[in-house]
């Protein structure tokens, strides 16, 4: 293959990349530049990338509509806390699976993988409604090591 033939190749592919992208961030793009335009423009006929007078009206409605901060704090503790229910069981679980040797380790080690396989909301069981926290974090102690 010459040095040309790969080149255009590569050029080819490069080019078709950028263009992939482009295709799978202009709605990220759309949704931000949407979110700086006021409710008037939006309404109005005209169709524009980006707005004529951008604002930060539709957050200072969402933020006094919204307990979009109390939202932010539910997520935040949820992910942390099921992040060391998570890191701890399998630290111990890991541990156990590397260093000891016991009979039946092998049938556990499918299990473990196993239940890694499963989304969260086959493993949980209707302990507790998903609205409150702790039936939103007690699937994590269903996963792999728990």
């Amino acid at each position: 293959m010459t040095m040309s033939r790969r080149g255009s190749w590569y050029k080819t592919r490069v080019t078709i990349a950028v263009a992939s992208c482009a295709v799978m961030l202009f709605p990220l793009y759309w949704m931000v530049a949407v979110s700086f335009t006021s409710s008037r423009e939006i309404r109005s006929r005209s169709l524009r990338l980006w707005p004529s007078d951008p604002t930060l009206d539709n957050f200072r409605q969402l933020f006094d509509r919204f307990p979009v901060w109390t939202w932010f704090g539910n997520s935040v503790a949820i992910a942390v806390v099921v992040t060391l229910i998570t890191v701890s069981f399998n630290l111990m679980a890991g541990y156990a699976f590397a260093q000891l040797r016991f009979r039946g380790s092998g049938v556990f080690f499918i299990a473990l993988l196993s239940t890694m396989m499963l989304p969260a909301w086959c493993r949980s069981s209707s302990w507790s409604p998903a609205s409150a926290m702790p039936g939103l974090i007690r699937p994590a102690g269903h996963g792999a090591g728990a």
